[in-house]
């Protein structure tokens, strides 16, 4: 590359115009700029050539190794290099042998038990099926109104004699149909519980 023009400065180095591969253009060793084609580089001043590397300046581009050097294209020893390591790691891993490692065998299922745990208390309880309820008659359990209250006595003999509802009962004794049902079952337990009591 050879020097066209060079700049001198007294704060800085000076900036060379250099004819290049691809034209003309500015250098002082750290940053490069190409002089555009509208611009004449025969009537550059000092001034303008500083403002311009400012502005434009890029640094060069590295040169690789290969192009510093002869120019010769390096041998292809890496490649080489590469291929014999290759080979080399093929034959020294290791091969597979043929041994088979042998089957690891699971301990054999305990049988079960023959023999049955004894049943729970609740399992017996719900094997034992329960007596059916003994019926009664509402002629046995008439005997028996003497246990009950004035009130009770005329709602169950509403019920069971008249063969109504307690909901249709209740209003004639005042009461609300929800509690006249609840009497209705305790006159019934008191009725059984007399019963039973005088079967002894």
């Amino acid at each position: 590359m050879s020097v066209v023009q060079k700049f001198e400065y007294e704060d800085r180095k000076p900036i060379e115009l250099r004819a290049g591969r691809f034209g003309p253009y500015l250098t002082d060793g750290e940053l490069n700029a190409y002089i555009r084609k509208d611009e004449d580089p025969n009537t550059l001043k000092a001034d303008e050539v500083r403002v311009m590397l400012l502005e434009r300046g890029k640094p060069p581009k590295a040169k690789t190794s290969s192009a510093v050097g002869t120019g010769r294209k390096a041998p292809a020893r890496k490649a080489a290099a590469s291929g014999k390591a290759g080979s080399s790691s093929k034959v020294g891993s290791p091969r597979k042998t043929g041994v088979k490692k042998a089957p690891v065998r699971k301990p054999p299922a305990k049988p079960a038990s023959s023999v049955r745990k004894p049943a729970t208390s609740a399992a017996r309880a719900k094997s034992v099926k329960a007596a059916p309820a003994e019926k009664v008659d509402w002629g046995d359990l008439k005997a028996h109104l003497s246990v009950l209250s004035d009130l009770e006595r005329k709602l169950i003999t509403g019920i069971r004699d008249d063969g109504k509802k307690a909901e249709d009962v209740a209003p004639g004794l005042g009461l609300e149909v929800a509690k006249a049902k609840g009497m209705a079952l305790q006159i019934s337990k008191k009725l059984n519980q007399a019963y039973r009591a005088a079967r002894g």
